[in-house]
């Protein structure tokens, strides 16, 4: 992959620059998983307060094999 450009909204860099980002502090080693599982509680911060604070898009724990294959099959049909 390359980069598309700065301003490019699909530019693949900036996406995972985003992502990373995002993912919970401390929680983005090489021996931590790569596809995490997303905060369905998305209205909370880390301390678990509503609408105040940093919001985590992602929870420290990897994304289940059964939901990956369910994901990668819904893009499918959808694309």
């Amino acid at each position: 992959m390359f980069s598309t450009g700065n301003n490019d909204l699909r530019n693949p860099v900036e996406i995972y620059k985003l992502y990373a980002q995002k993912r919970p502090t401390g929680f983005s080693g090489p021996e931590d998983p790569f596809f995490l599982a997303p905060n369905k509680v998305f209205r909370k911060d880390v301390s678990g307060n509503s609408g105040e604070g940093e919001v985590t898009w992602f929870i420290r724990q990897r994304v289940g094999m059964n939901k990956m294959g369910k994901m990668l099959k819904t893009m499918a049909n959808d694309a």
